[in-house]
């Protein structure tokens, strides 16, 4: 589960889709940035693209439902395995290094992924299929 905040809104990925939701975050927040907060993968389950597979899903949802801009993370500067995902895989760039950001005193790599705004004369596949399944949710106090 990729815990992501975008603004005041926090869930996870996967997860469920409120129609609400979405079209409150979207007007009150155009072109905000997200940020992902933590991603895990367990130890016997690495290796396997799961963590990868959830940092373009989180990406493809804020560009494409939120129309966020950009999304940033920290990340340590002694974890290679999690800066070459960032930045070979995902094509984030080191945005500033913010010293002693971590409770033991490590700095941390501040890093951005810039979304690339596409110009679309029609809806793409991708989001036909998010419409729907925001159509089909219904909330219930």
């Amino acid at each position: 589960m990729v815990r992501v905040v975008l603004g005041n809104l926090v869930f996870g990925l996967p997860g469920c889709f409120v129609r609400e939701l979405f079209s409150m975050a979207i007007a009150a927040h155009p072109m905000t940035p997200g940020h992902i907060t933590s991603l895990s993968v367990l130890r016997t389950h690495r290796k396997r693209g799961i963590a990868t597979a959830l940092m373009r899903r989180s990406q493809m949802e804020m560009e494409m439902v939120f129309d966020a801009e950009y999304v940033s993370l920290h990340v340590r500067k002694s974890n290679r395995a999690a800066f070459h995902l960032y930045k070979e895989t995902l094509d984030f760039e080191i945005h500033d290094v913010e010293k002693g950001y971590y409770a033991d005193g490590e700095d941390a790599y501040d890093m951005r992924c810039t979304f690339k705004k596409k110009v679309e004369t029609e809806p793409s596949a991708a989001t036909g299929v998010l419409e729907e399944k925001l159509k089909s949710v219904r909330v219930e106090s």
